[in-house]
Formats: C-alpha cells, sequence, structure tokens
C-alpha cells in the first residue's frame, strides 16, 4: 500500500490496505512463518525475559528482542542496551514490558541532569544524547509515514528531512503545573499479601459483634488497633493527625500520587526559586494537600508561566497561579503566601487564585479568578508580535522552538498578498496573525470560545485588522461546511493529536487550496490524515448513492451509516502531494515530536 514502484511521489494511491497493527510481524518487517510452522511459545504476563534493544519506537518504548528473536516493547529500554524486564501486557500481535535492572549500557549515553530522573515521569530521554534523540525522533517520523500512511521506504525517507533541533535543551519550558496531594509515590513496592493474609484481616476486622475490634480503632491503611490503648468506655477522640503534604509531578500512570522534587531542569531558574518556597512555606502556612481519591482538603495545583512583563516586555516576567478548592477561610492563607513570593522573587509580576471544584479540574476548570497581584497576565513575542498570555490560555510551552515553528509554516505556506488564508483549528491566533501582514485576509477557526476572545484580543493588541476568527467545531462534522468555512487559496490546519475528521479532510479535498501545510503534535494520525488527502481525486459521477433497494437491505445502524458516509455535493475533490515533512523538536528529552507537512494541489 503505497506510490508507485520506484516513483518516490508523494501521491498515495486510491485503494490503499490497512497498515499492519503495532509490533506484528509485518510492521517489524519480518516474513510471517507458515500456518504449520512450529511456533516458539511467547513469554507469559509477568514473566522475566533478557532483551536487547534494537530502536525507539514512536512513544518513547524501545523495540526490543528476546534471545529467541519475539518482539517486545519495554518502558525505559534505550537502543543498544542489554535489560532484564517483566512482561506486563500481551496483546494480539506484540508484548509489553518493563525493565527491571540494566545489565549492559546503550549506546550515545549522557548522563542525566536532574536528580529525579528515573522516578519523575517526565523526561525519559534525558540519559540519550540529544543528537541521537534528534536521529530517533526523524526515525520514528519516517516509519510512520510508511507504516501508517502507506508510503514506501525510499519515498518516505526522502520527503522527511532534518530535524529542527532546540538550541536549549534545558530551561525551555514557559509553563509548568505541579500537582499537590496528600499521596507520595515510592519505588519501594510493600510485599504483596498472600491470601492467608488478607482473609485473616478480614476475619479480624469482621469481629466488631463480638467488640473485639471497635469500628474507631483501624488506622487509615485499614489495619486493626487491637491494643489502642485507649478506655473502652472513654467517649474521647484522639487529636486529628496533620494531612501530608507533597508537592512535584505525577508518578507515571498514577492519578493520585506525586514524586515530590526539588526542582525542575526545564523550567526557568526564577520558576524554581517560586517551586522550593510554596514547597517550605505551604505546609507552615497551614495549607491542606487536596485528595484526589476522597476529595478532600484545598491546595491542588502550583502553575507557574514565565513571559515578560506588560509594562516593560524587556523584562522577565512570572506569574504564578494558585489552583485550589473552594474554601474561603482559606483565602487569606494563599494572600500571605502570594505577597511572601512577590517579596523574595523579584521577577514575579503577577499572582492569580483559580478556584475549581471540578474533581479532576486544573486551572482550565477553574470556577472563578482572583488576581492578587499586578493585572493577572503575562506578554511574549513571536514573529514581531506580542501576545498577552492569561492564566488560562494556550501558547506554545517552548517559545525559542515555537518562532521555528512558524518560521517553518510561515515558508511553507508561501503565501501572496493577495491570498486568503485559513487557519484551522488556530487557538490564540499565532500562526494566522503571525503571516496577516503576507497575505489579504485571514480567517482564523477555533472550537474553544475563550481561545477565539484571546484571539481576537491578540489581533488588536498587534492593530492587526485583516484577521477574523470564528467560534465552530471542526474536529466534528459540521451540518454545512461549505457555508461556514470560506473558499481559501491556503490552508494551514493544526489540530490535536486525535487528527482532523474525515469530513474536515473531505471539505479540504474540495476547496481546492492551492497549499495545505499540516501542523500536527501526533504524526500518526497526521500520517493517517495525509493519505486521505493525497488518495486519487473522485469527480462528479464516479461513485452514485446508494440506490433504495440497497438501503432496504441494509440494517437500520449501516443504512445510516451508508446515507452519512454519502458525499452528495456536486464539487469535485482535488487530490494534493505530499512535498516535504519536517520533523521539529518542541519537547527536548520526552519523546513527542511535531512534524510540519507541505502538500500541493494536483491540477
Amino acid at each position: 500500500p503505497c506510490t508507485a514502484a520506484g516513483s518516490g511521489s508523494g501521491i498515495a494511491p486510491r485503494g490503499s490496505a490497512a497498515a499492519a497493527p503495532i509490533g506484528s510481524a509485518a510492521a517489524s518487517g519480518q516474513t510471517p512463518p507458515p500456518e504449520k510452522q512450529q511456533q516458539r511459545p511467547l513469554p507469559k504476563k509477568n514473566s522475566e525475559v533478557e532483551l536487547r534493544c534494537d530502536s525507539l519506537a514512536y512513544g518513547g518504548l524501545g523495540v526490543c528482542r528476546t534471545d529467541d528473536n519475539v518482539v517486545i516493547f519495554c518502558e525505559r529500554a534505550l537502543p543498544g542496551e542489554r535489560v532484564r524486564a517483566r512482561v506486563s501486557k500481551r496483546k494480539k500481535g506484540y508484548l509489553e514490558a518493563y525493565k527491571l535492572e540494566s545489565l549492559s549500557g546503550h549506546r550515545d549515553a549522557a548522563e542525566p541532569r536532574c536528580a529525579e530522573f528515573g522516578t519523575c515521569g517526565g523526561c525519559k530521554l534525558q540519559n540519550l544524547s540529544y543528537t541521537a534523540e534528534l536521529g530517533h525522533k526523524r526515525a520514528q517520523v519516517v516509519e510512520l509515514l510508511r507504516r501508517v500512511g502507506g508510503w514506501q521506504s525510499e519515498a518516505a525517507e526522502a520527503l522527511v528531512g532534518a530535524p529542527v533541533g532546540a538550541d536549549a535543551i534545558y530551561n525551555y519550558r514557559n509553563k509548568m503545573e505541579f500537582s499537590v496531594s496528600t499521596r507520595v509515590w515510592t519505588d519501594a513496592k510493600p510485599p504483596k499479601k498472600t491470601r492467608e493474609q488478607r482473609a485473616a484481616e478480614k476475619a479480624a476486622l469482621d469481629t466488631d459483634l463480638l467488640g473485639e475490634v471497635r469500628s474507631g480503632d483501624a488506622d487509615a491503611d485499614g489495619n486493626a488497633n487491637a491494643d489502642s490503648g485507649a478506655d473502652a468506655d472513654s467517649d474521647a477522640q484522639a487529636p486529628p493527625q496533620p494531612r501530608e503534604f507533597f508537592m512535584g509531578m505525577h508518578a507515571p500512570g498514577r492519578f493520585d500520587k506525586v514524586v515530590p522534587i526539588r526542582r525542575c531542569e526545564i523550567q526557568s531558574e526564577a520558576g524554581n526559586a517560586v517551586f522550593e518556597l510554596v514547597v517550605r512555606r505551604a505546609k507552615d502556612l497551614g495549607l491542606e494537600a487536596y485528595d484526589p481519591c476522597d476529595h478532600t482538603g484545598y491546595f491542588r495545583h502550583l502553575m507557574l508561566r514565565s513571559g515578560k512583563r506588560p509594562e516593560a516586555p524587556e523584562r522577565e516576567g512570572l506569574m504564578v497561579n494558585f489552583i485550589t478548592a473552594d474554601d474561603p477561610a482559606q483565602e487569606a492563607t494563599i494572600d500571605t503566601l502570594a505577597r511572601e513570593i512577590a517579596d523574595t522573587v523579584p521577577e514575579v509580576c503577577t499572582v492569580v487564585h483559580n478556584v475549581t471544584a471540578a474533581r479532576g479540574g486544573g486551572a482550565q476548570k477553574s470556577h472563578g479568578e482572583r488576581v492578587l497581584l499586578g493585572d493577572g497576565c503575562i506578554v511574549e513575542e513571536l514573529r514581531g508580535l506580542r501576545f498577552r498570555i492569561s492564566a488560562n490560555s494556550f501558547f506554545q510551552t517552548n517559545t525559542a522552538q515555537a518562532e521555528k515553528l512558524y518560521a517553518l509554516a510561515a515558508e511553507a505556506a508561501e503565501l501572496r498578498s493577495e491570498d486568503r488564508l485559513l487557519d484551522l483549528f488556530c487557538g490564540t491566533g499565532t500562526i494566522g496573525l503571525s503571516m496577516a501582514k503576507e497575505c489579504k485576509e485571514v480567517h482564523g477557526f477555533e472550537l474553544a470560545e475563550s481561545a477565539v476572545r484571546d484571539a481576537r484580543k491578540n489581533a488588536a493588541l498587534n492593530d492587526i485588522d485583516n484577521a477574523t476568527f470564528h467560534l465552530g467545531d471542526l474536529a466534528s462534522a459540521m451540518k454545512d461546511l461549505d457555508a461556514a468555512l470560506p473558499h481559501p487559496d491556503v490552508v494551514i490546519t493544526d489540530p490535536n493529536r486525535p487528527g482532523m475528521s474525515n469530513r474536515l479532510v473531505k471539505w479540504i479535498r474540495r476547496c481546492g487550496a492551492r497549499r495545505v501545510v499540516y501542523v500536527s503534535c501526533n504524526p500518526s494520525t497526521c500520517a493517517r490524515d495525509l493519505t486521505l488527502l493525497c488518495a486519487p481525486p473522485v469527480r462528479p459521477g464516479e461513485d452514485a448513492p446508494p440506490s433504495e433497494e440497497e438501503l432496504a437491505a441494509l440494517s437500520n445502524k449501516a443504512r445510516k451509516r451508508a446515507e452519512k458516509d454519502f458525499d452528495k455535493s456536486s464539487k469535485p475533490q482535488f487530490q494534493y502531494r505530499l512535498e516535504k515533512v519536517t520533523p521539529l523538536d518542541l519537547f527536548p528529552h520526552t519523546h513527542h515530536v511535531e512534524a510540519i507537512t507541505v502538500l500541493t494541489r494536483v491540477d
């Protein structure tokens, strides 16, 4: 399922077969054995295996093999490393494992700078040299284009350019959100209880009817305190124990426990100064940590955003955002801590307090905001424009790399002075506004109402009057995309991780834009969408709608699907050619990679 043999074209043919599942023999380049050939049994779940790691798969898992050549995806394994691992998942077509011990070192090793490396859930590639990291990220984009998109290996290799790396691989993030919890993560796991131990504990707790264990004589872990030392006839209650207080990053795969850290090496030094002060003073001031399991407590998150001061854009500015539960009695304590931060860290220019009642809410689910210091925002500059950033507005978290990303997108668009630019999934308008001076009109579409408001404010802040921003849901099917969207000369689309809907892809094929620039944070769904954009065109009359007899033979669900899928538009669909894919590293030390793709209309 690829382009014409040897052509190297960026056009995918119609009728491409589905991609092989991750980890299957086809996906790993192996020839499946004949049906009658004897196969070795696969390792069982929870069994220990020795593996050698060959490469990194998209998502950060090491592609490893046993001595019997069984492919297993292993967490935290790096190319060249030999590990002892435990099988954690058995899926159809592949296995997953997690590393227990490194038996030999990996290639391109680097010394991690973070003291919490290996325990914290972020920056998993910090012990890999940055040059090697960029090489692996480019290889992953090539492999996704081949396996998911269906391009031949040679064509995919030719289409993907050199990766654009970051100049600063530490202290680069302009936004960090730290979690607060009463529960701490530790690598030391308690021994697993036997069936007999669990039965004995249950029996002890069930003896309340005999008076041997009273309802108040169990500790927080459910362990019976048979000898409490308290008088059975006394109604006196023990004083409540102070809640534990931990702040840091979530443990991998855990919503309730955090890994306490001393500092974070990928945020600014001013951010680290604020973090250290809050950790030191919050407990002294009596701020209760929030428990995400029983939904009690107060202090939930600390968010730090760095940029420039609104009144002095040449100076660094830091926003501190406290995110708490709703408890007016503790607001005075937050105010006290805010004053201490402002007096201690000179870079702090604004402090805000967001209250949320949502059980799983961060600042994005705020039900109310108090501005405690400053005017509640910072500013940032990109491609000569100023952007106002409030506590809950979106902005790229790596400003320096965002500058490179937008420059590459503008270069790929090749705008003309008379062009109409359509900016899909525009967010706060940063991409479209950065190109407004190069074209006649900019039309941005975005689902989030707050982002559309920020985009309009950013246009006014920069005296841009040829940009219009519309509120609309582009991820799902709209009733009439032709009526909602103006017909553009150039389309820039920057969807979230799920990519674009099939209906939106069809609309782009019909709109006839000269060029399409696809900025993706998920090269896997991007490769899927590129295949649809590059498929041969469907001309009017080629495909007839289902007849009444055909529809009657279908079930109700299938009939509705057939009616929905048929495109009744009389307009032709154009075909696009993929010209180039440029990987860009927005998040050094992580498995994430952006991709800027350029497509041109085939006339």
